[in-house]
């Protein structure tokens, strides 16, 4: 295989705003250790042609192996923490709209919608060939697009009629020790975003004065204590608005609101529409 030029190669810019959408897209990353999350409500799929890969997705690690696809929801947060040994990984992103027109069994998309990551058991020698085609092809030319995303979409199918595992790493309290203040305060607010919790209860998880506490967070994350909170109430609402009739004010309350205004204001916020509109937006697609 011929390396890719350096300036087709991509990295993660901690400037890029949460759920900034990527497409549908077949590139070649660098992997780098990521200070923040990133969130986007699209499928993402990686393939490591040597190496691994650690995430911490949610409040779960996981690690990625080579000659492995891995497929996750983007809506989660998520960022690498570790890598050894890669030079570079093919990271496809498929909007979410389009891969629910795939068909695919109930099992593995509750799976993945849960925050799973989905591995494929078996190793294919044809899979490094077929990221590189698949990059190559929408890098040289966009009429190739509708031919690199059936030719996903059937990869996608094999997997999903193979042998493939789904991995929740849940990390352990020895590691939990490990991280930094705003690490467990993240940890703390994604096991605990459904309950009325405030700033002052994640800052007194750790012992720190609440303005304190969003300093140093603010600082690592990019956005306040408060907003994360929204983040993570959002990121579930929009799983549940995708795959529940509930009423909107069920699910309201469910991820932590006490009126639907709050909720209903909240969610325009951070996804440029409402409720209503959002689950409007998924079924008139699908």
């Amino acid at each position: 295989m011929n390396d890719p030029l350096k300036n087709d190669l991509k990295h993660y810019e901690e400037n890029r705003a949460q759920y900034t959408p990527y497409g549908f897209t077949c590139e070649l990353w660098t992997p780098t250790i990521m200070n923040k999350y990133d969130r986007h409500n699209e499928v993402e799929i990686n393939y490591l042609p040597s190496g691994s890969l650690t995430y911490l997705i949610h409040d779960r690690k996981v690690t990625i192996e080579s000659g492995k696809i891995a497929l996750f929801w983007g809506l989660y947060p998520h960022r690498i923490i570790e890598f050894n040994d890669v030079s570079n990984y093919y990271v496809v992103t498929i909007p979410l709209s389009v891969f629910l027109k795939w068909n695919l069994s109930s099992r593995f998309i509750n799976k993945l919608m849960k925050g799973n990551i989905i591995m494929d058991n078996n190793t294919f020698s044809f899979d490094q060939e077929i990221f590189k085609l698949w990059h190559d092809n929408l890098l040289q030319n966009k009429d190739f697009e509708d031919i690199v995303r059936n030719e996903v979409h059937c990869r996608v199918r094999r997997l999903e009629k193979s042998e493939w595992h789904s991995c929740t790493l849940p990390v352990s309290k020895y590691e939990e020790s490990q991280y930094d203040y705003v690490e467990r305060m993240a940890l703390y607010i994604s096991s605990n975003f459904d309950k009325r919790i405030t700033v002052v209860d994640v800052a007194k998880s750790e012992g720190l004065h609440p303005d304190y506490a969003n300093s140093i967070f603010k600082k690592a994350f990019c956005h306040t204590l408060s907003e994360h909170i929204a983040m993570e109430r959002i990121a579930k609402a929009q799983s549940r608005l995708l795959f529940s009739s509930d009423p909107i004010t069920t699910i309201a309350y469910e991820v932590g609101y006490e009126s639907l205004s709050c909720f209903n204001r909240a969610f325009k916020n951070l996804t440029g529409v409402t409720p209503r509109r959002y689950r409007e937006n998924i079924l008139e697609s699908c």
